[in-house]
C-alpha cells in the first residue's frame, strides 16, 4: 500500500497518496481512543479480524435517533413472498429519497443493489440496527394515473444476484420503481418510520434530455418532494487514471458520462424553479463502480472497498451495533470531506465544479464510493440474454450502497453528523 505522504493533486496512487484516509475496518473504543490523543493523521488498519466488534452489544448511540435497543438475535427472518395490498404507495410523513442518474453511470445496479442489501434486515449492515423484519416493499408503476402494483423483491433481483448483465433501458420500458424500509426510531425505538427511494428505471438518453410533456408528470412525482436526492457518478469518469489506463473509447465515454450528469442535475434544478420549490434538499453523489481498475484512487479503493469485500460478513455484523454505526458514520464522513478536496483539486472545471452543482440549500454533499457489483467478475459472465448460471457462484458482495440510506435516516431525523 502506498506510504501516507501528502500531495496537493488529484490522488495518483502509482506514486504516492493525497489525504490521510480512514480505515474501512472500524477500531474499538479503545483504539478510538488513542487515536483521539495522537496529535494529527489517522491510525493504520487494524490487521486483526472484527471478532470483538462481531460479539459487541449496542451501546447507547451520540445520535438522538439511535434507539436504545439491543440488535436483533440470530434467527432466521421468513422470505419476503408477500406484499399487503392495503399498504398505501403514498404514505404521509415519509422520507422521500430521489435516485438519478445519467447512461451508463450504474444506476440500475445500484438500485437492486439497495434492494438486495435490504432482503435480510440482520445482514443490512448500518441499517440492521433500525430495520424491522421483512420490512422492506418494492414497487412498480408506469406513472401516478397507473395503479402501482408490489413486487416480490428476491424476485425482483433475480437477474442482480445470478451475475446477469442487466440490459440498457429502452425508452418504451421505462418503469418507476420505490423502495420502501421501515425503520425503528424514538428513544426506545417503539416508533415507526418510513423511507422512501424513488427510481426512474428508464433511458439514460431519456433522462438526459429533460423534462418534456411525456415526462414532466411523472419527473413531478417522483422527485419534486424528495428532500434526499441520490445523484450517479462512475469514480473513474470523476478521477481517471493515468499512464494509459483508459483506452480511447474510455475517455470518449467518460465525456459522455460527465456531459450526461450534468444534464441530470440541471433538469432536477429547472423541475425545482418551474414549480417554485423552496425545501431544502440534502444531495449524495454516489460514487459508483468505486471497484474499477480505471480510477486514479487506488488508496481509497484499497482500503475502503475491498476490505468490505473480502470480509462482507465481518464489516456487516460489526455495524449492526450503535457504536459501530456512530463510527462509521464518521469514518465516511472523513471520505466524504477527502473526496471533497479531491474535487476542489480537479484541472477540470466540469468536475471541480460538481460540489457547488449538488448544493440545494443543506450544504456540502456527502460524496458515498460505493460498489454495487464485482465489475470483473460481472465482465467475466455472458452477456445479456444468456441463460442464468444454475446458483453455485456466490452472489455478489455490495460495497457501502446502504450509507446513502443510512444518511437519508440521519436527515429525516435531525441527526448530528
Amino acid at each position: 500500500m502506498a506510504s501516507h505522504e501528502k500531495n496537493s493533486g488529484v490522488w495518483d496512487d502509482d506514486e504516492r497518496t493525497v489525504l490521510f484516509l480512514p480505515p474501512s475496518r472500524l477500531k474499538d473504543t479503545d483504539e478510538e481512543e488513542r487515536a483521539a490523543e495522537a496529535p494529527t493523521g489517522i491510525e493504520e488498519d487494524d490487521p486483526e479480524p472484527l471478532a470483538g466488534d462481531r460479539a459487541e452489544e449496542p451501546e447507547e448511540s451520540s445520535f438522538s435517533w439511535a434507539p436504545r435497543e439491543t440488535a436483533e438475535p440470530e434467527t432466521p427472518a421468513p422470505p419476503t413472498q408477500e406484499i399487503p395490498d392495503e399498504e398505501p404507495f403514498n404514505r404521509p410523513g415519509t422520507t422521500r429519497v430521489g435516485l438519478l442518474g445519467g447512461k451508463g453511470v450504474g444506476k440500475s445496479y445500484l438500485f437492486q443493489a439497495l434492494v438486495y442489501r435490504t432482503l435480510d434486515g440482520r445482514r443490512s449492515g448500518a441499517l440492521s440496527y433500525y430495520t424491522d423484519r421483512d420490512s422492506v416493499r418494492v414497487y412498480q408503476t408506469l406513472d401516478r394515473n397507473t395503479t402501482p402494483r408490489s413486487v416480490i423483491p428476491n424476485r425482483f433481483i433475480e437477474d442482480y444476484s445470478s451475475w446477469m448483465r442487466l440490459p440498457f433501458t429502452k425508452f418504451t420500458m421505462q418503469q418507476w420503481y420505490r423502495l420502501r424500509l421501515q425503520f425503528r426510531t424514538g428513544l426506545l425505538g417503539s416508533r415507526r418510520s418510513f423511507l422512501d427511494v424513488d427510481f426512474l428505471d428508464g433511458s439514460g438518453e431519456v433522462l438526459e434530455m429533460g423534462i418534456n410533456a411525456e415526462t414532466e408528470e411523472i419527473w413531478k412525482n417522483a422527485f419534486l418532494a424528495a428532500h434526499v436526492m441520490v445523484f450517479c457518478l462512475p469514480l473513474w469518469a470523476a478521477f481517471p487514471a493515468s499512464g494509459g489506463v483508459l483506452s480511447d473509447a474510455d475517455w470518449a465515454h467518460r465525456k459522455d458520462v460527465i456531459d450526461g450528469f450534468d444534464a441530470v442535475v440541471r433538469h432536477f434544478k429547472d423541475l425545482r424553479e418551474r414549480y417554485g420549490a423552496t425545501h431544502e434538499v440534502r444531495s449524495i453523489l454516489a460514487l459508483t463502480m468505486a471497484d474499477d481498475r480505471r480510477s486514479a484512487l487506488v488508496t481509497l479503493r484499497d482500503r475502503w472497498i475491498y476490505p468490505f469485500m473480502e470480509d462482507p460478513r465481518g464489516h456487516l455484523d460489526a455495524l449492526r451495533t450503535g457504536s459501530g454505526i456512530a463510527r462509521y458514520l464518521a469514518n465516511a464522513r472523513k471520505i466524504s470531506d477527502a473526496l471533497w478536496r479531491e474535487f476542489d483539486n480537479s484541472p477540470y472545471p466540469v468536475i471541480s465544479s460538481i460540489p457547488l452543482s449538488l448544493d440545494f440549500g443543506a450544504g456540502r454533499p456527502w460524496f458515498i464510493p460505493v460498489s454495487a457489483i464485482d465489475g470483473a467478475v460481472l465482465d467475466a459472465q455472458p452477456g445479456t440474454g444468456a441463460q442464468r448460471p444454475d446458483g453455485r457462484q456466490a452472489p455478489p458482495v455490495p460495497v457501502h450502497v446502504e450509507l446513502p440510506l443510512l444518511v437519508a435516516l440521519c436527515e429525516s431525523h435531525n441527526a448530528l453528523m
